[in-house]
């Protein structure tokens, strides 16, 4: 892809096995020019674990809490990214930190966490595969059912249910529910799944399809959330994906 007239190579991958319910998915970027990309991420619903490569050497091992609004980053010239999203089980069972204290901010991790230091810029396909075997996880652990069955219950009705339907689903009650979202990614469960309903209309706003889905009563309503979640509208989105808002972009090549 293209961004402001530098060449961005993406790759993108999602993990179809036990890793899927931890995991959304890994992102590899690209830069081999002599400068950096600037732009602006919005919103998705995850929070990252970033590792970047420039010239071929390990730089930067880094945690990034979810965000709730548009940060503006920086691809580095000749530089290797790799990037996992992760739900929001991962939090507890994989970094064993509460990524609610990392909303809107990121910490640096020591580049030997999980052995990254070991790992030589590779594919995507390997850093992935390297990540789950050094992670310190069994992924066959027991999560308490009611737990699992919340991260289900999120990351599937997102768009169509809401916490109302999720609390009767489950034995915890509201208070509970935001209690625990709170502290392993930062905000509550209406935020949360507002993040997510937003999230899924940059596909059809990348298109230029500007109105309402089912998800969303109206217009008004619509482009109140986009904008609130996003810090603009979806016509500014649309128009700027080529330089300020390349996420839009990419949300179509999963």
């Amino acid at each position: 892809m293209n961004i402001n007239g530098f060449r961005l190579k993406v790759g993108i991958l999602s993990p179809k096995d036990e890793l899927n319910q931890f995991l959304d998915s890994g992102w590899l970027f690209e830069n081999n020019n002599k400068h950096a990309i600037n732009y602006t991420i919005i919103p998705d619903g995850f929070f990252k674990l970033i590792v970047i490569y420039i010239d071929g050497s390990l730089k930067q091992v880094k945690l990034v809490g979810l965000f709730d609004k548009s940060i503006p980053i920086s691809t580095p010239a000749n530089s290797v990214t790799f990037l996992l999203k992760f739900k929001l089980l991962a939090s507890e069972y994989f970094f064993k930190h509460n990524i609610g204290s990392l909303l809107n901010n990121s910490k640096e991790l020591d580049h030997d966490f999980w052995r990254i230091n070991e790992f030589k810029v590779g594919s995507l396909q390997e850093y992935i595969h390297f990540i789950k075997k050094n992670c310190n996880i069994t992924l066959t652990n027991k999560i308490p059912e009611k737990k699992r069955q919340l991260s289900q219950l999120i990351y599937s009705t997102y768009s169509t249910g809401n916490v109302t339907e999720i609390v009767h689903k489950i034995d915890w009650s509201h208070r509970q529910i935001n209690r625990y979202l709170k502290k392993h990614i930062g905000i509550s469960i209406k935020e949360y799944l507002n993040i997510l309903k937003c999230a899924e209309t940059y596909d059809q706003i990348s298109e230029g399809e500007l109105f309402p889905n089912g998800n969303y009563t109206d217009q008004p309503h619509f482009s109140k959330s986009i904008k609130k979640q996003t810090g603009t509208t979806p016509q500014k989105l649309y128009e700027g994906q080529n330089d300020q808002f390349v996420q839009l972009q990419l949300t179509n090549k999963r």
